[in-house]
């Protein structure tokens, strides 16, 4: 793989919510890329809304630091620090809202051999000073045409 231009991937998102012991649970399987520039590992892969509509969605990270950046109907960009708060915004029709992200592990893998790789991240989310629970999200995925 090159480093900047990126390979075409085969993408599973999967995302938890445990909110006060409730979980809810969102998964989805798209395409997308997957590139490395400098020290960080990205992501880009279109993402369906439950209305049909599409958010280009980013995903970036290194060792202990990882954002998440949407853009569409919804839009947000909220960066990650293991073992600390960080903020960001989101952004839909009904206006701008600052979250909160106490961020309690980032984790990646790449396996060459295999070209596929994983990326998981645990934080607890808080909007407007509201808690709204512990989010856990797994991507997965797998370079196209690789057996």
């Amino acid at each position: 793989m090159g480093q900047s231009e990126g390979v075409a991937v085969q993408i599973t998102f999967s995302s938890e919510i445990n909110d006060q012991g409730e979980k809810a649970h969102f998964s989805f399987a798209t395409t997308g890329l997957y590139y490395i520039k400098g020290r960080n590992s990205y992501l880009r892969f279109d993402e369906k809304l439950h209305n049909g509509e599409s958010v280009k969605t980013t995903v970036r990270w290194s060792n202990h630091e990882a954002w998440i950046k949407r853009t569409g109907t919804v839009t947000m960009k909220l960066p990650f620090i293991v073992g600390e708060t960080t903020k960001g915004m989101y952004e839909n029709v009904q206006g701008k809202m600052e979250m909160t992200a106490n961020t309690d592990k980032i984790q990646s893998s790449w396996n060459p051999r295999d070209k596929q790789g994983d990326f998981e991240l645990q934080y607890r989310l808080s909007m407007l000073g509201n808690k709204l629970g512990i989010y856990q999200i797994v991507i997965q995925f797998k370079e196209e045409n690789h057996s």
